[in-house]
C-alpha cells in the first residue's frame, strides 16, 4: 500500500483509492478498506458486498440466535411506514441531536427505518443478524452509494468495529451486549437502549394468546455505564384495519410462537394498540 489522500490509500495494483470503512475485519481485527465491491483488510481478507450495499461479516459458526425472516422484514417495513412507531423514532433523533459528532452504530438495526433522517447526518454503521435485514437497511440508507453509510450483517455479540471508535450506540429491540457496549463506547460515549412497555401491545397480545406474555423486568444499572435519562413513551395507535393488526403480528417474535393463535385476528375489532416503550440513555463511565 502507498501513502494516499487522507480519506484513504492508493492501492499499489490498480492505483484506486481504498477508502478506510467503519468496519474492522472479522477474522483479524485489521481495519476494512472500501472498494467497489468488496471491503478488503490489509492481511488479504475480503467481503463482497451484496448488490443491495450490505456486506456479510458473519464468521465461523452459525450464531445460535436467528435473524429475521424475508417476511418479518417486509411486514415490519409496511408496518413502520405508515408511522405508527414515529414518537419512538423522534425521541432517538433527538438523542442523535444532542451528542457529539462522531460514528453512530445501530446494533440490531432492522430495516433501517429508525435511522432514516439521521443517516445523513452523521458516519453511521448498521447492523443485522438478518440478511434480509441488511439488504432492506443498505437500500434505504443508501449504503451503496453513500459515503459515510455502511451495513453489514454481523452477530451483535461480536461487533467488527474498532475498540472506542464508536460515540453513540442505538439498541432498539435487541438483546443487550454490556461487554461489547463497552468496549466500542468512547469514554463519554452515549448508549441508547429501546425496549417494550408493560402494555406494549396488549391488546395484540390478549387476542393472540389464551394466556398473553408479560415481558421481562429490565434492570437499568449496567456496570461501567451511568443512567443519564429515563423515558418511558406511550400511546395509542389508531389502526387502519385487521390488515395492519396482521402486519404488526408478522414483524414481531410473536409470529414464532406456537402458542400464538393469528388467526383470531380476522374475526376481532380491534382497531387501536397500544404502544408502549421504556427508553433509557446511558453515559460510558
Amino acid at each position: 500500500m502507498l501513502p494516499g489522500s487522507e480519506n484513504g490509500m492508493i492501492h499499489e495494483e490498480t492505483g484506486g483509492i481504498r477508502r478506510p470503512s467503519l468496519f474492522c475485519c472479522p477474522v483479524c481485527g485489521e481495519r476494512l478498506f472500501r472498494e467497489d465491491s468488496a471491503l478488503s483488510c490489509a492481511n488479504g481478507h475480503s467481503f463482497d458486498r451484496a448488490r443491495s450495499g450490505y456486506v456479510n461479516l458473519l464468521t465461523g459458526r452459525p450464531p445460535k440466535l436467528e435473524g429475521d425472516t424475508r417476511e418479518m422484514v417486509a411486514a415490519r417495513s409496511a408496518f413502520l411506514g405508515k408511522g405508527f412507531y414515529s414518537a419512538l423514532r423522534r425521541e432517538l433523533e433527538r438523542i442523535s441531536s444532542g451528542t457529539l459528532d462522531g460514528v453512530l452504530l445501530d446494533a440490531g438495526c432492522g430495516e433501517g427505518w429508525f435511522l432514516e433522517n439521521i443517516a445523513p447526518t452523521r458516519p453511521t454503521a448498521a447492523l443485522d443478524l438478518s440478511k434480509f435485514a441488511a439488504a432492506s437497511a443498505a437500500k434505504r440508507l443508501g449504503a451503496k452509494t453513500r459515503e459515510n453509510v455502511e451495513v453489514a450483517v454481523a452477530s451483535v455479540y461480536g461487533m467488527p468495529l474498532e475498540t472506542g471508535g464508536v460515540s453513540l450506540i442505538f439498541s432498539v429491540f435487541a438483546p443487550w451486549c454490556g461487554a461489547e457496549f463497552r468496549r466500542l463506547l468512547g469514554r463519554g460515549g452515549v448508549l441508547a437502549v429501546a425496549a417494550p412497555g408493560a402494555e406494549h401491545l396488549a391488546e395484540l397480545k390478549r387476542i393472540i394468546y389464551d394466556r398473553p406474555p408479560h415481558p421481562e423486568p429490565r434492570e437499568h444499572r449496567h456496570e461501567g455505564f451511568e443512567l443519564a435519562e429515563e423515558k418511558r413513551v406511550t400511546y395509542s395507535v389508531e389502526l387502519g384495519g385487521a390488515e395492519d393488526a396482521l402486519e404488526l403480528f408478522r414483524m414481531t417474535p410473536h409470529s414464532r410462537s406456537g402458542e400464538a393463535h393469528p388467526e383470531r385476528i380476522l374475526t376481532s375489532d380491534v382497531r387501536t394498540m397500544t404502544a408502549d416503550f421504556d427508553l433509557a440513555v446511558y453515559r460510558r463511565a
